[in-house]
Order: C-alpha cells, then sequence, then structure tokens
C-alpha cells in the first residue's frame, strides 16, 4: 500500500488556509475527554456525556488534539490513560477532562467506570481509577497541565457500600483537595467535600460555564477558572461553588490569547470539513492588530471580499496617509513596501493559476516573488515545485531549504512535507523518529494531513511499534475533519479487518465520504466493492461507473480494470 503523497493532495487553496495558522500556535496541545453516563449499577447520569462532547468540541476549537471517550469501563479507561500518557510525553500543554461519578475513600480520590459494582469498600480498590493515576497521565507534558473533574456529583453507591469489618477507611461527600506538584492545575466542579450539580439542561452549570470561557480570547488560565466559578456559583444560587488546587509559574497560558497575539482556529468537522466562516475570523484576528502590510494584504488576497475586507482595506489606506505626511524620503520608501506588500499575495494566486494550468516555469516565478518577501506559503509551494519536479530538476535538498523556511513560521504544510522527506529518505537519511516530530507539530493546529500520516507510521509500525488501533485513532481525527486520504484509509482499515472487525459495509462508507471528493484511490476501492459484491449487491453498472472516475483521476490500477473489463 502506498500512502497517498501530501504533494499531490495539498492545493495551493489549502496551503494558504494554512498560512491562517502560521503562528497559530507555538505549543502543542493534547487532550483526553471522557464522559461517563451509563452506570450500569449506579443509575444513569444524564449529562456527562452531553458535557464530555461539548468540551472536546471546546478544545479542538482553541488548538488541542483531543482523544474523546465515552462510558468507559474499568479496563478501558485504564487502557485509555495508557495511550493517553504517551500522548502528553512532550507536548507543552496536556488536559484531562472527566465527567461521571467520582468518590473519595480514606483520603484518596477515584473516578468511578460504568461498570463498576461497588459492593464493598474492599472492592474500590479494584474497581475505580485513582485520580492520582490521571494526574500522572499528564505529567509528561513540558509546560502546563491541567485535569479538570466534573465528578464531584452524589455518590449513588455510597449508601448500599458494605463496610469491611475493622475498616477505619471513611466514604467521603464529593472529592478531598489535592495538591499537586509542579506546573499542574487541578478544577473541580465543585471544592472539595462538596457535591456538583448535574443541571437541568442538555448540559452541566459547570461544562456550560467552562466551554463559554475556553473560547474566550485574552483569558489567562487563572482569571479563566475564576471566571467559571463566578459563572456556575450564580447559575446555581450560589449552592455550588468550583475550585482550583496546585499553581502556575509566573508565565501566563491562554487557551486563546489576546488579540494581536496568535489566535485560536477552529479545527475540528464542520459538514464534514473545517468552518470557512471560523477559519476567516480567525485569520482576520490573526492580522487585525498588526501594522505590517504584508499580512493585511496576505488577508485580502485570501479574502476579497470576506468578511473583513472593508476593515482591512481601511487599515491599509490609513497607513498610506500616515505615511503621506511623514517626511518625503522615508515615506516614499515605506510607500514603496506596501506597493511590495500588495505583490506577495497576489504572486501566489498568479502562481496558482499558473500551476492549473502547468505553465510550471511561471508558477516558479510567481511563487518565488511571493517566497522571497518572506510569504511562508509562497516558500512552501517553491519547495513542492522542487520535490516534484515541476518546471525544475527534482532538487530535494532545494526543497528542504524551502519547505524549513515555511515550516519556521509555523506552516503545517510545509512541517508535513519535511516529515515525508525524513520518512522517504529523500535528500537526507531515512529517519522515522525525525518524521514523527514533524508530524506532531503539524499536528499543533489539527492539520488532518499530519494526523493520517502518524497513523500511517503507526499503521506500517515504522519507527513505532505496530499498531492497527492506534493508527485507527489517527486515522479517524483526519477522517472526521473530512481529510479524503484519511478516509480512505479508514475504508481500508474495515475492508481488511486490520485492527477491527472486518465490516464492507462500513468500508464502502468510508470510500464513499473520499470518493465524492473526487479521491482517485478510494474511487477505485469503491468500484471494487461493487465489482465484487462486497458489502453491497454486485454492480457491474456502479463498478464501471467509479473505475471511470478513477481512471479520470489518475488511478493506474483503475484504468487497468477498465483494460480487463471492456464493455
Amino acid at each position: 500500500m502506498r500512502l497517498e503523497r501530501v504533494s499531490a493532495i495539498i492545493l495551493s487553496g489549502l496551503a494558504l488556509w494554512l498560512a491562517a495558522a502560521q503562528g497559530a500556535f507555538a505549543d502543542t496541545r493534547v487532550a483526553l475527554v471522557i464522559g461517563n453516563s451509563s452506570y450500569a449499577h449506579g443509575g444513569r447520569l444524564p449529562n456527562p456525556a452531553n458535557d464530555a462532547a461539548a468540551v472536546a468540541d471546546a478544545l479542538r476549537k482553541v488548538g488541542f488534539t483531543v482523544t474523546a471517550r465515552s462510558d468507559l469501563g474499568k479496563q478501558q479507561f485504564e487502557e485509555t490513560l495508557k495511550t493517553f500518557t504517551r500522548d502528553a510525553a512532550g507536548a507543552d500543554v496536556a488536559v484531562v477532562y472527566y465527567a461521571g461519578h467520582g468518590m473519595e475513600m480514606g483520603g484518596t480520590n477515584y473516578l468511578v467506570p460504568v461498570d463498576a459494582i461497588l459492593a464493598a469498600d474492599s472492592d474500590v480498590d479494584f474497581e475505580a481509577v485513582p485520580l492520582d493515576l490521571v494526574m500522572r497521565s499528564v505529567d509528561g507534558a513540558k509546560r502546563i497541565k491541567v485535569v479538570i473533574l466534573d465528578a464531584c456529583r452524589n455518590n449513588p453507591f455510597a449508601d448500599a457500600m458494605k463496610r469491611t469489618a475493622g475498616s477505619s477507611r471513611s466514604i467521603g461527600r464529593g472529592l478531598v483537595r489535592v495538591e499537586p506538584e509542579g506546573d499542574m492545575l487541578v478544577a473541580y466542579a465543585a471544592e472539595a467535600g462538596s457535591t456538583a450539580e448535574d443541571g437541568d439542561s442538555a448540559n452541566s452549570p459547570f461544562a456550560t460555564a467552562l466551554t463559554k470561557r475556553l473560547t474566550t480570547p485574552g483569558v489567562e488560565i487563572r482569571i479563566l477558572f475564576g471566571q467559571v466559578r463566578d459563572d456556575v456559583l450564580a447559575e446555581t444560587g450560589q449552592r455550588q461553588r468550583p475550585a482550583i488546587y496546585g499553581s502556575l509559574g509566573g508565565d501566563g497560558f491562554y487557551f486563546v490569547p489576546p488579540a494581536g497575539g496568535s489566535v485560536a482556529m477552529s479545527v475540528g468537522p464542520a459538514q464534514g470539513g473545517v468552518d470557512p466562516k471560523a477559519i476567516e475570523l480567525a485569520y482576520w484576528q490573526s492580522v487585525s492588530a498588526s501594522n505590517d502590510p504584508v499580512q493585511l494584504n496576505a488577508y485580502l488576497g485570501r479574502y476579497p471580499t470576506g468578511a473583513f475586507a472593508d476593515l482591512a482595506h481601511a487599515k491599509l489606506n490609513a497607513m498610506k496617509t500616515q505615511l503621506a505626511k511623514a517626511e518625503p524620503a522615508p515615506a516614499a520608501s515605506r510607500m514603496a513596501t506596501i506597493t511590495d506588500a500588495n505583490a506577495a499575495p497576489e504572486a501566489v494566486l498568479n502562481g496558482d493559476h499558473a500551476l492549473r494550468v502547468r505553465d510550471y516555469a511561471q508558477a516558479m516565478t510567481w511563487y518565488r516573488q511571493a517566497a522571497d518577501r518572506g510569504l511562508g506559503v509562497g516558500q512552501f509551494d517553491v519547495g513542492r515545485l522542487y520535490q516534484d519536479g515541476l518546471g525544475v530538476p527534482v532538487d530535494y535538498a532545494e526543497a528542504m531549504k524551502w519547505f524549513r523556511l515555511s515550516a519556521l513560521q509555523g506552516n503545517a504544510a510545509a512541517q508535513v512535507a519535511i516529515g515525508h522527506m525524513y520518512e522517504e529518505g529523500h535528500g537526507v537519511a531515512t529517519d522515522y523518529a525525525e518524521a514523527m516530530r514533524w508530524f506532531r507539530l503539524a499536528v499543533r493546529v489539527g492539520f488532518p494531513a499530519a494526523q493520517n500520516s502518524i497513523g500511517h507510521l503507526y499503521e506500517e509500525g515504522l519507527g513505532v511499534g505496530a499498531d492497527y488501533a492506534e493508527a485507527q485513532r489517527w486515522f479517524r481525527l483526519a477522517a472526521d475533519q473530512g481529510w479524503p486520504a484519511a478516509q480512505n484509509n479508514m475504508g481500508r482499515l474495515y475492508r481488511n479487518g486490520l485492527g477491527v472487525t472486518a465490516d464492507y459495509a462500513e468500508a464502502l462508507r468510508w470510500y464513499r465520504l473520499a470518493a465524492d471528493q473526487g479521491f482517485a484511490s478510494a474511487q477505485y476501492n469503491l468500484g471494487a466493492l461493487y465489482a465484487d459484491g462486497l458489502g453491497v449487491p454486485k454492480d457491474p453498472a456502479t463498478a464501471r461507473l467509479w473505475m471511470t472516475k478513477a481512471a479520470a483521476g489518475g488511478a493506474d490500477r483503475a484504468k487497468t480494470w477498465l483494460a480487463r473489463n471492456p464493455q
């Protein structure tokens, strides 16, 4: 199996989208979100599943790669924490959010899996998950570690639980206070020794306040949890008081930086892809406070009739007016800078047009103009032409040079391209660990090509142990964002029973999602299912339709199939 390469998938329009993400986050963010609602023996909690979904969505919007799980039994809970511990190791920021039942016994806090029976107090150590284990799962993060617990609900197991003779372990109300070490915060939905309300709406009061505040720009994390506390107190009539334990260093941390700083993007799925309005808003926020005409013109190049185009033009005009009032010589020089700034994004758009009509030499001329003016998108495009030998001889060293310049500006497409060069040994010695490092850098903005590439390394066991479950997890993250290569990979896993039970209907569903986006490999795979009658009745006409589309898209296997199956 040959993985579809980023150079053949990413068009310049997507590269321009990635320019909006340049500088979006300078840190790698990972999160684990768990919602336990369906308790087999403690009664159903209506809100944790909803709360977890809402918090996961909010965290994705502020740049986290999120692992979301629901209704975990004891073994699943521990395996999930084990996997996340690896994900958090080396990340800059790691967050765990848990909604469900929690309890304290003998001064130790526990989270309760959905299969817990807890018939006796002696069962707690064997059927519940110690909070300490959850806290250790984020301990490998380099900068900020956060554990958020909406788990202080009233304990339904306590009244029926038998007390072991001679035991001195008491069962408390809510959770007991913790004192985490290092740069770690542990947030309780209700302060130690008290219980939290599940609420009368779809979400608990704590989850409602948290999701509202997480996406607010310019609120430092300690202030943010203070605002959550105030919101919950107001919503519950002062009955529930959230609290945070632990401390951070002197450097502030923002889930969404202040205006004028780097800005979070929404990177979660929106109707099968990334929400274009959220992207435009993030792009505008990232440049709106800038006095650099290059950045303002980059926005206008991407969104010439965008929601903020009038504001961008007004700001540029104000800059020109201000320069005109300055000393003649400096003004003339700086006015030329604005003219040059206009040219940079325009050069990328001109290069895109030349690329579409296969005038590769002219595309290189335009992209080089943008690259020489420091535009990261242009630098990526120059590298791509050298990598693919379009208009110039293939030159991996030159491609790597331009990719690195772009990657230093935070361009995730360039980071993925560098990762693939290390994976394939193009111009450098093959180094799967280095490939993984570059892919993980790109994952920080939720870039689906990077998630898909990490899945490929796990599937093939390149630099890591072969792990189909981990491969599927990464493919799924990208596929849920509408990335067709990952959707095709999900289809292949289900088609061949790799890490999952073989399921032709599920394979067909994933292939169809990618095929409908024009992804040639998926069109071939979908046609093959119809040809063989796997997951659907055998249908030669439909098989030929998809094979014809795949062949038109360049799939050699489809061309071979059509040659062997003439009408």
